[in-house]
């Protein structure tokens, strides 16, 4: 019967072959699950863009509606300054880089600043480039509250019936001549960018 076991280097050499394996099966498997976070990462970007974009689309298209007559006095504005607090200290604007408007959404004839319909009335929409997330002012709580992550660029364009661009910075008159908006958003993961524009004709404003 033969007893003779393995050798000192026909072990050394097995475990450097073992090595080489584990090493390469852990390679392999790292390399996929870098790849699937990456992707998670993508997938998640275009939700948020996508959430961004359709929330700012259905919101802008309802500027200024009203349908008492007389109408409400809804529509863009350069900030909440007469509507009182908190809403008078939001910071909200409509400028190149942030859009402010007001809705009579429950047909009273009125801009309700109350906070009980001031959620729906009162809308606003900023980037926090703090955090890199698209806000929306909340009426009803009185504060600013998280729409979408992941995005690093917002910025708006203005335009009449006959679609010149308004220029900055926009006049009392400026915002009353807006008809549509167009819009650029940004959102990023990593080191990608995905980038939509989109123009929304305000069906409230002359349409």
């Amino acid at each position: 019967m033969n007893r003779k076991g393995f050798t000192l280097i026909e072990l050394l050499v097995a475990m450097v072959i073992a090595s080489i394996v584990m090493a390469a099966i852990y390679s392999v498997y790292r390399s996929q699950t870098q790849t699937h976070r990456a992707q998670q990462l993508v997938v998640q970007m275009q939700q948020n863009m996508r959430a961004a974009l359709y929330l700012l689309e259905r919101e802008i298209r309802m500027a200024g509606y009203s349908v008492t007559d007389p109408p409400a006095s809804a529509g863009f504005v350069q900030n909440f300054a007469s509507l009182g607090s908190p809403h008078d200290g939001s910071g909200a604007a409509t400028d190149a880089n942030n859009i402010a408007f007001t809705v009579d959404s429950n047909d009273s004839g009125t801009i309700d600043a109350a906070a009980a319909i001031a959620g729906f009335e009162i809308i606003a929409f900023r980037l926090n480039a703090a955090n890199n997330t698209l806000e929306r002012w909340d009426g009803s709580g009185g504060d600013w509250q998280v729409a979408a992550e992941q995005i690093t660029n917002l910025s708006f364009t203005y335009h009449r019936e006959d679609d010149s661009q308004i220029p900055f910075p926009l006049t009392a008159a400026d915002l009353a001549d807006i008809r549509s908006v167009e819009l650029a958003i940004t959102a990023t993961s990593r080191d990608r960018n995905m980038n939509l524009t989109d123009k929304i004709k305000c069906r409230n404003r002359g349409y």
